[in-house]
């Protein structure tokens, strides 16, 4: 089990701070991101900067990234401007 861990948009679209979910690659994570919260809540988690236990995760749809008991993943929303 893996904590995924929400913020900005992604965390109104989910309705959740942070969850535990059975996950075993980035692949499984955004596959479940999709099927339980739809097309919308995946592309917001697709444009997002996402950390594997505090390491930045360069492919999202990565199937060898392993993602180990009590692993946490972040979902960070990207600032820009000036």
């Amino acid at each position: 089990m893996a904590a995924l861990v929400y913020q900005g948009e992604l965390r109104r679209l989910t309705g959740k701070h942070e969850e535990t979910v059975n996950v075993t690659s980035m692949y499984e994570v955004m596959q479940y991101i999709a099927k339980t919260y739809g097309e919308n809540a995946f592309k917001h988690a697709r444009r997002m900067l996402v950390a594997l236990d505090g390491v930045k995760v360069e492919n999202i749809n990565n199937r060898e990234q392993t993602i180990s008991a009590g692993s946490e993943v972040y979902f960070f929303p990207i600032s820009c401007g000036g």
